[in-house]
């Protein structure tokens, strides 16, 4: 909510997130995702038909909402890039899904809505890049263009009066923004 809540009021010019945060908000668009404990066993949840991320329980079903609701949005990309050559990059698919989620209580409808770019080094490292990868098997050659994104996020740093960051975690997404800001000297 506390994210959500700085791109309603534009008070960040970008984010930088993993796979699994672009799911969580959908998914809490369309069935409930509930509080757990980091200590619940796995193999106990997967029988009882949740998965843990964290602390956060996830039922399986909400995973095929994801599925049902991301498919045909692909199938959309993919016909647009085979009709008239355009080249989707991780952001903007993510403005895409911010387009259609069309629910306040999303991060990814405010930044579609405030025009904040949503940055994913990793996209395809969860739910939604299974949903594109079982479409493969069905229609190949959707093209996802990591480049632009680099550029975008670099070009935005090197072109900003101030910078900082709010950093939850680490990881790729930590290092990700980092470089970007090692082409202004940091």
């Amino acid at each position: 909510e506390y994210i959500r809540y700085l791109c309603e009021h534009k008070m960040v010019s970008a984010i930088v997130t993993t796979t699994g945060g672009i799911e969580e908000d959908i998914m809490k668009t369309m069935a409930p995702t509930y509080i757990g404990d980091f200590a619940l066993r796995g193999k106990e949840l997967r029988e009882a038909g949740v998965n843990r991320i964290g602390n956060l329980i996830v039922p399986n079903n909400n995973y095929s909402l994801l599925e049902a609701w991301f498919l045909p949005l692909v199938k959309e990309m993919h016909k647009e890039q085979k009709e008239h050559g355009s080249i989707f990059s991780p952001s903007k698919i993510i403005k895409r899904i911010g387009e259609r989620i069309d629910h306040p209580e999303s991060i990814y409808y405010w930044c579609a809505k405030n025009d904040i770019p949503v940055f994913c080094p990793a996209f395809t490292d969860g739910a939604l890049g299974d949903v594109i990868y079982f479409q493969t098997w069905r229609e190949s050659g959707f093209i996802i263009d990591l480049v632009q994104d680099i550029k975008l996020l670099n070009d935005s740093a090197l072109k900003a009066k101030k910078s900082g960051q709010i950093i939850l975690g680490g990881g790729v997404i930590k290092h990700h923004i980092n470089n970007a800001n090692l082409m202004r000297n940091g």
